[in-house]
């Protein structure tokens, strides 16, 4: 059996996910890997086949996403060039992880494609969504932007009977969480300056920040800055004290896993992470919606009054792939 996995290069979510997944999908054939979009900044422990340009959020170094970038940096007819070029036909199916120019390129050329992925779960009305009016307009794009006909969802809790709880990395599982003390910081559309702006305010606490930017780990007054190395990630979130981060998918899920306190940050003008902070808040996750003169305020109740919620999320990895290729199989038949 001959499977490509496509994957949102957007964050480092997706491509954690398919590392967690790997070794498990490798039972049932030959595995290809391509990347669409380039804001991530995680190793991969086996060589993509394909890179695409896909379509890629620029962020503005405060919270949010710069559309204008965003915009300037698509291009149509580079998308609809590698939809043409990308040989899905070769593959007995392709498994989705919000990855467009694979979807386009499956309905094109008639191959079978599953959607397995955080994103699919928003295909239900059922998953929790951000305090006041919904933006129908978000929500429609979110749900059209890499859409397949056969979803498997992944959430914080199974919203809905396609929905499924996180997939949670092995080196996680089977481990003693720890507290040494410090807070883990990982808010990567924020620059470095106003990260050390932001939390050189907490002199008393000590933070360890994980950051694209960052080659070589450095350390100025009680902040330690760390590359986004995945070892040294989970290291830091297992012995944490607490976790403050963008509201992602992965991340979150793993500090639930572990019971850690959390305090998150949605991305501005990211309808989805408004939605999953939503979500965690319901499970005691606290939210900061808005970036504004109460924010070190917020920041100081919680580091000062910090409780984690702990969720069993159970290990059914090889369920989920079994539940994949079945599906697959299925629609072949």
């Amino acid at each position: 059996m001959k499977i490509l996995y496509s994957i949102q290069g957007t964050g480092n979510g997706h491509l954690s996910r398919a590392k967690s997944i790997l070794p498990y999908l490798a039972k049932y054939g030959q595995v290809d890997y391509l990347i669409s979009g380039r804001n991530y900044c995680l190793d991969f422990p086996v060589k993509m086949k394909y890179h695409c340009h896909g379509v890629s959020f620029k962020y503005d170094n405060k919270g949010g996403i710069d559309y204008l970038k965003t915009f300037k940096s698509l291009s149509v007819k580079q998308f609809f060039k590698e939809v043409n070029e990308i040989p899905v036909h070769q593959y007995d199916f392709v498994i989705n992880d919000f990855e467009p120019v694979t979807v386009r390129a499956c309905k094109q050329k008639k191959v079978p494609c599953i959607s397995f992925s955080h994103h699919a779960s928003f295909l239900s009305s059922k998953v929790p969504m951000p305090p006041g009016r919904k933006d129908y307009l978000a929500w429609s794009i979110m749900q059209n932007y890499a859409r397949t006909k056969h979803n498997i969802g992944l959430h914080f809790e199974p919203y809905d009977e396609f929905i499924f709880t996180p997939v949670i990395k092995d080196e996680l599982r089977n481990v003693t969480a720890q507290n040494a003390g410090h807070i883990t910081v990982y808010l990567s559309s924020f620059s470095l300056d106003n990260l050390f702006k932001l939390f050189s305010k907490f002199s008393q606490y000590k933070f360890e920040v994980f950051h694209c930017n960052v080659e070589v780990a450095w350390h100025k007054q009680n902040i330690e800055f760390k590359p986004a190395n995945s070892k040294m990630f989970n290291q830091s979130l297992l012995h944490s004290n607490g976790l403050i981060a963008h509201a992602g998918f992965e991340t979150p899920a793993e500090a639930f896993y572990l019971g850690k306190p959390m305090f998150l940050f949605p991305i501005k003008n990211q309808y989805e992470q408004a939605c999953n902070a939503a979500a965690a808040e319901k499970l005691g996750a606290v939210v900061a919606y808005k970036i504004d003169d109460r924010l070190e305020d917020k920041i100081r109740c919680w580091l000062e009054d910090k409780k984690g919620t702990q969720i069993d999320f159970p290990h059914h990895t090889d369920f989920l792939i079994q539940r994949v290729i079945s599906t697959a199989e299925n629609i072949k038949n």
